[in-house]
C-alpha cells in the first residue's frame, strides 16, 4: 500500500503561503524494491553506518524511484546504501519520492546525485564524470561509442614506454568528438576543474575492472589518492594486476613485498621476466580492456550496435538479437 505525504498551507499575515506539487513524496516497502543494475556497488561497511542511522534518526533523506511498465516492484534510481541500510537495520518503509522511468532520466539522476556526495574515492568519482558524458551525448544524438577510445585500442596497449602511455592517455581524451564542450557543459553543472575531470576520464580508460574490484575487496588505502590511482592507470592491464597483487599480498622473489606505493608495486613489475604473448592474445587483451574501460552505457550501446553484433558467431548474435537498435529494443532496468 502507498501512503501520500500531504502538505497543507498555512495562511501568514493574512495570507496563505503559495504551494506547487513538484514530486510525489510516498512510503514504500523496503522488500519491493528493486536495486538492481547500479553504477555504484554498495559498500557493505558504509550501509551498516546508514543502518544505524536510521535506527537512531530515522531517515532523513527520501530515496528516490520509479515504477517502470510491467513491473510489479519499484526500481530504485538514487539510495541503494539508504535502502541496504534499512534492510539491516529491520526496517519495513521508507519514504521515497517517485520520479521519471526513462532510462537516460533514471541514469542521470543517479550520477548527479553521486558526484556531489563528498565519500566517493577518485574512481567512483570518475566513473560517474565518464557516465554523465556518454549520457550527454546520448541527449545530444551523439553515438557514445564515438570517443576515439576504441579505435585505437590495439596499437595503444602495444606501447611500452611512459611518455607514451602519458601522451596517449592525453589523446584520448583529445579526440573525443565533442569532449570539450561536454566537460565544459559538466564543469559548469558540477563545480569540477576541466584538469580533474580528464584525469577522472583517464581512470576510467585506462583502470581494469578487475583491478578496482580486487583493491575495493581489500579496502586498499591507494582507492582514495588520485596520484596513486594515476600511477596505476600508467601501466599495462598485465602489469596494473601484478602491481595489484604486490600491493594487497604477494611477496617478490627478492623477498620484498607486500607494498605500500604504486611506485614500489611498478618497481616489483619491472623486475620480473616478461613471458612473451601470441599476437591473438594481445589483440583479445586489447579488446578486453577497452570493454572494460566503457561506461555502463557505452557497454549497453556496443551490444546493441547491429554493426558488433554482425561480426558475431551465429549463436552469439541469436541471443543479442533481442537488444538490436534496428530491431525491438529492451529496457535494461
Amino acid at each position: 500500500m502507498v501512503h501520500t505525504a500531504a502538505n497543507e498551507a498555512r495562511p501568514v499575515g493574512g495570507a496563505a503561503l503559495e504551494e506547487n506539487p513538484v514530486e510525489q513524496i510516498v512510503s514504500i516497502r523496503v522488500d519491493q524494491i528493486d536495486v538492481s543494475g547500479r553504477l555504484r556497488e554498495v559498500d557493505p561497511v558504509y550501509a551498516e553506518m546508514i543502518a544505524a542511522s536510521l535506527s537512531r534518526n530515522g531517515q532523513e533523506d527520501p530515496i528516490k524511484v520509479c515504477r517502470l511498465p510491467g513491473r510489479d516492484h519499484w526500481t530504485l534510481v538514487v539510495g541503494a546504501h539508504r535502502v541496504e541500510g534499512a534492510r539491516l537495520a529491520g526496517i519495513e518503509y521508507l519514504k521515497a519520492i517517485v520520479v521519471g522511468a526513462g532510462r537516460d532520466e533514471r541514469r542521470r539522476r543517479e550520477v548527479i546525485e553521486n558526484l556531489h556526495r563528498r565519500d566517493l574515492d577518485p574512481f567512483d568519482r570518475a566513473m560517474f564524470i565518464a557516465e554523465e558524458i556518454a549520457l550527454l551525448k546520448v541527449r545530444a544524438g551523439i553515438d557514445p561509442e564515438k570517443n576515439g577510445r576504441t579505435a585505437s585500442a590495439h596499437a595503444r596497449w602495444d606501447k611500452t614506454t611512459a611518455q607514451e602511455l602519458k601522451d596517449d592517455a592525453a589523446d584520448a581524451t583529445a579526440t573525443m568528438a565533442v569532449a570539450y564542450d561536454f566537460t565544459d557543459r559538466v564543469v559548469a553543472e558540477l563545480g569540477f576543474s576541466r584538469r580533474l575531470i580528464e584525469r577522472d576520464l583517464m581512470l576510467v580508460r585506462r583502470l581494469s575492472a578487475s583491478v578496482v574490484a580486487k583493491l575495493r575487496e581489500e579496502r586498499h588505502p591507494i582507492l582514495k589518492v588520485q596520484k596513486e590511482l594515476l600511477r596505476l592507470a600508467e601501466m599495462l592491464p598485465d602489469e596494473q594486476r601484478e602491481a595489484v597483487e604486490y600491493l594487497t599480498w604477494r611477496t617478490h622473489s627478492s623477498g620484498v613485498g607486500p607494498v605500500a606505493k604504486v611506485a614500489e608495486a611498478a618497481a616489483l613489475v619491472r623486475n620480473n621476466p616478461k613471458p612473451n604473448k601470441s599476437p591473438e592474445d594481445k589483440r583479445l587483451d586489447a579488446v578486453i580492456g577497452a570493454v572494460t574501460r566503457m561506461s555502463r552505457t557505452e557497454r549497453l550501446g556496443l551490444v546493441q550496435s547491429p554493426t558488433f553484433q554482425n561480426l558475431l558467431p551465429a549463436e552469439a548474435r541469436d541471443l543479442l538479437a533481442p537488444l538490436r537498435l534496428d530491431g525491438e529494443n529492451v529496457d535494461d532496468a
